[in-house]
């Protein structure tokens, strides 16, 4: 069997035509002539594949939310903008939340 890891250039591939689990077993075993055990296991390492990824962006997304609210917080105690302070103060925390909310939900999502 070929190293897991040279399979990443059909991850990519397999993640653009959006394939099913069974039609990536399928490919497997017709045309890349591999046993249905070693299908299996690189299917499931292309899933864990997908899921780190998918978590990768989420923390990001968290991760930039938190800095929004942080800044939201900062400029409004700093008073930069009095006659912004609304937009400021509730403007960047409500964006900062919405980011962290879709963070979360990439990291946890299923």
């Amino acid at each position: 069997m070929e190293n897991i890891s040279s399979y990443s250039q059909h991850f990519e591939d397999w993640n653009s035509r959006e394939l099913s689990d069974q039609l990536i077993l399928q490919d497997l075993m017709q045309y890349k002539k591999v046993n249905e055990n070693e299908a299996k296991e690189i299917l499931s390492t292309y899933k864990k594949s997908k899921i780190e990824k998918r978590q990768t962006l989420g923390f990001i997304a968290a991760g930039i939310g938190a800095f929004l609210c942080m800044l939201s917080c900062i400029l409004t105690l700093i008073g930069v903008l009095p006659e912004m302070r609304g937009l400021i103060l509730y403007g960047f925390t409500s964006l900062g939340i919405t980011v962290i909310v879709l963070g979360l939900y990439l990291i946890f999502e299923d």
